[in-house]
């Protein structure tokens, strides 16, 4: 590990005078996790996803726990494809690890479309002088794939998230801080890791998150999921892609708060999800969180998955959104700050609204001790 050490103090102190730099590259982690043994075949062709789908939606029924057989030990060394980012004054002393939700890669992060206009580390590095530290969730992107039931699955995606931030705080120098900013399963799996390290962030910004997986289904039916053999050869069977344009702008975006030509453009770049993330991500979420650093959970008004289309329809008067549910799994940090995007839909870095969005991500940081210089 000697060599991958060396390659992070460069990278994560490498900042040019005249301009913001970004560097790609892939590292190993050697990481274990408790993984799930499911009884289920992977479906291979389209009704075999279908099927899976009504199954694993059933009202009344748990079907991850249903077909759960016990758990083993999973333990390999996986590739992290990252992305470092430096402001042009040089590395910060608040790093921000940008962790992507499903459908996506890291590049939800950085978007080219548009000429970067939409582009959340732009914001971030050049306005408000971070470093940025982007990767693509193991078994996506081009990180490490693997068998799409027993592997890729929440506990060994934390295990990752886990690996490389310990990576970054031991041997970062000069850095102080580190803040994990996550995109909907992102958001979770940067919920886990506080959760079971308090000390492993100074800061969550939840993105597109809510304590509450009553909508899930939502989310499955919405994407009319089928298999990614069908359109790449680039994942083994066993992996789900939203079936058409359709699907990603339903489950996405909100009415009236995108550009149109960002609908096909997502589709085109878009990633699959494993069928053993599904399995595991309603239980990788759970838990009340000792962390004791500020929260922020920022979701839009209209976001599917979390909130059926309505975070306001709480069904209780004294709770003024879904996701104010949240403070009270964080009894003991410094501050959970709940903002609800107005108009916007699930996938927030893609909708107009984007701009004010990143602003307040970057400004509750700035307000709760964690700016970057």
């Amino acid at each position: 590990m000697e060599l991958i050490t060396l390659i992070l103090l460069v990278i994560l102190n490498w900042g040019l005078a005249s301009a913001k730099t970004c560097t790609n590259m892939t590292i190993p982690v050697k990481i274990s996790a408790r993984n799930g043994i499911f009884g289920d075949s992977i479906p291979q062709i389209g009704i075999e996803v279908t099927d899976f789908a009504l199954d694993s939606t059933r009202q009344g029924h748990n079907y991850s726990q249903e077909i759960l057989q016990g758990y083993k030990s999973v333990a390999g060394t996986y590739s992290l494809s990252l992305t470092h980012c430096n402001p042009d004054s040089g590395e910060s002393k608040v790093l921000q690890i940008l962790t992507h939700g499903i459908g996506f890669d890291k590049s939800y992060w950085d978007l080219p479309f548009k000429n970067y206009n939409y582009s959340y580390v732009s914001v971030a590095v050049d306005q408000y002088g971070y470093s940025t530290l982007a990767w693509d969730r193991l078994g996506i992107g081009a990180s490490s794939h693997g068998d799409p039931l027993a592997e890729i699955q929440a506990p060994l995606e934390q295990a990752a998230l886990a690996a490389l931030t310990a990576q970054v705080r031991g041997r970062g120098r000069g850095r102080t801080k580190v803040v994990h900013v996550g995109h909907s399963f992102g958001s979770i799996l940067s919920y886990a890791l506080a959760r079971d390290d308090p000390s492993a962030s100074d800061g969550l910004v939840l993105q597109a998150w809510a304590m509450n997986g009553t909508f899930f289904p939502d989310f499955t039916f919405g994407a009319n999921m089928i298999p990614v053999t069908d359109l790449t050869p680039a994942y083994p069977a066993g992996y789900f892609a939203a079936g058409n344009a359709a699907a990603l702008h339903t489950t996405f975006l909100a009415p009236g708060q995108y550009d149109p030509d960002i609908v096909p453009y997502a589709y085109a770049n878009g990633e699959p999800v494993s069928i053993g993330e599904l399995l595991t991500v309603g239980g990788a979420g759970g838990g009340t969180s000792n962390f004791a650093g500020p929260v922020m959970v920022v979701t839009g008004d209209r976001d599917l998955i979390f909130c059926g289309g309505d975070c306001y329809a709480t069904g209780d008067p004294a709770l003024h959104t879904i996701m104010d549910t949240s403070k009270n799994f964080f009894p003991k940090a410094k501050n959970v700050n709940v903002t609800a995007a107005p108009g916007a839909g699930h996938a927030l870095n893609l909708q107009y609204g984007h701009g004010v969005v990143y602003q307040q991500m970057n400004d509750f940081l700035v307000k709760n001790g964690l700016g970057a210089k």
